[in-house]
């Protein structure tokens, strides 16, 4: 079984599980592309008072383009920033069901933007990490509170899609991160029990900041 070496402990895996932003790529790049495809098509859809209430809401500095890190475009699940955007448009006057349909639809048209015209930047060396784990033996995957048909879509823009045996996405799942549904259903669809024993804390030795899996 392939061993991952965290500082001084040796770690028995079978899987390892990356989330998508700021874990592979640049988030706060990629967030602030989708903030101003969302602005857009929210615009085009539901006007301007729509995106001001959009960009309230989301955590979006509509002069700056700065998103909030801690906000919900950049942390809430995709179903969670969906209905935030439902409720931008809400506050509009319109009916609950228009706003649904509105914001799914610019959503939707956001998401076919940002992948026309934005390509995503692997973090550094971890186009290189990815394949030192893949030959030795780990099995890899993604497991974001995005949506994942748009990170295996990335992922193909980067170049990586072949490293990963699962990308699993918060629409999958009925409770995104931080519930365990997303991990126990990418354990499930690659067939490793995710209760099996591993060797944390067990195994130690010395080894500096350049340890790599081995």
């Amino acid at each position: 079984m392939p061993i991952l070496i965290i500082e001084d402990t040796e770690v028995e895996a079978v899987l390892v599980l990356f989330d998508f932003d700021g874990t592979l790529v640049d988030g706060g790049d990629r967030h602030r592309n989708l903030a101003r495809a969302r602005r857009e098509t929210i615009g085009k859809r539901a006007g301007r008072e729509a995106v001001v209430n959009w960009a309230r809401l989301s955590g979006v500095d509509l002069e700056t383009g700065r998103v909030d890190p801690e906000g919900p475009l950049a942390r809430a699940p995709s179903r969670g920033d969906l209905a935030v955007a439902a409720a931008a448009v809400y506050l509009t006057g319109r009916t609950w069901h228009e706003s649904m349909r509105l914001a799914s639809e610019a959503y939707e048209e956001a998401d076919a933007l940002l992948e026309s015209t934005y390509r995503p930047v692997l973090l550094p060396s971890v186009g290189e990490a990815l394949g030192r784990m893949k030959g030795a033996g780990f099995r890899l995957g993604i497991a974001t509170n995005g949506d994942g048909s748009s990170a295996e879509a990335m992922a193909r823009v980067l170049g990586v899609d072949r490293l990963f045996d699962v990308v699993v996405g918060a629409g999958d799942v009925i409770e995104a991160k931080p519930a365990p549904d997303i991990i126990l259903l990418a354990c499930r669809r690659v067939g490793v029990a995710p209760g099996r024993q591993s060797s944390w804390g067990t195994r130690r030795r010395t080894c500096g900041r350049g340890g790599r899996p081995v």
